[in-house]
């Protein structure tokens, strides 16, 4: 496994099992970022995490429209192929509905920097229709990923995803399980 190390302006990869020793330099950091471990405890308090917190109940209650409402219309969301604009972004969002019954988003983890804030989520559901040409298994899923997402205000106009497709997809039965 390589790391990489920044070191006077340059990357540098190194092994990760040789351990170097460096000073702590945590006290150096320039940014602030506040870790909210139980997305319950009250402490949502920018205008991005209010409208995060809102966009989360709203799928949840399974209000797309609602959820859809976190979104700029210039959003960009990339990490699926081709960057995707608003219409795209519907689109996806409208086959995750129409193919997972009663979906669920759970936030793990929610940290704030500036204007970004990243998630790392789960979303469960039962799989009761056609999704990316799998048709449906009555399986219920568990699909982990992480966002980040870039705000203006209370909207998002851009956004990074990665999420376990290749989970999923094993759990749908569309692929082996990797041994």
């Amino acid at each position: 496994m390589l790391r990489s190390v920044r070191r006077r302006g340059r990357t540098r990869f190194r092994a990760a099992f040789f351990p170097r020793v460096e000073p702590d330099r945590r006290e150096q950091r320039t940014t602030t970022r506040r870790l909210v471990l139980d997305e319950g405890d009250g402490t949502m308090e920018s205008a991005a995490r209010a409208s995060l917190s809102r966009a989360r109940e709203r799928w949840n209650a399974g209000d797309l429209v609602g959820y859809l409402g976190v979104y700029d219309p210039s959003v960009k969301l990339h990490g699926y192929g081709e960057p995707l604009d608003y219409a795209g972004v519907v689109a996806l969002y409208e086959s995750i509905f129409s193919a997972f019954t009663e979906p669920q988003l759970t936030f793990h983890e929610v940290i704030e920097s500036n204007d970004t804030v990243t998630v790392r989520f789960s979303m469960t559901g039962r799989h009761e229709g056609t999704f990316n040409s799998i048709p449906a298994t009555g399986v219920e899923i568990v699909l982990d990923g992480i966002t980040i997402l870039r705000f203006a205000g209370d909207r998002c106009v851009e956004r990074w995803s990665c999420a376990d497709m290749l989970g999923l997809m094993v759990q749908l039965g569309a692929v082996p399980a990797p041994t």
